[in-house]
């Protein structure tokens, strides 16, 4: 899911989406989410690292 997703304005209009919308809502509150653990190391990329990993994407 985007995270720009978790923005939006839900408008419902009547009776039937609205006990749809509830629905959804108890599922996923009953879900358990899953712990991951991270395999891989990640480390943050700063200025020219970036521009280097990105030259060959230029048009």
């Amino acid at each position: 899911m985007a995270t720009s997703s978790i923005f939006r304005n839900v408008s419902i209009r009547n009776k039937h989406l609205a006990k749809s919308m509830l629905r959804f809502l108890e599922k996923a509150q009953a879900k358990k989410y899953k712990e991951h653990t991270l395999t891989k190391s990640c480390r943050e990329a700063k200025g020219e690292e970036i521009k280097d990993v990105l030259k060959d994407f230029k048009k």
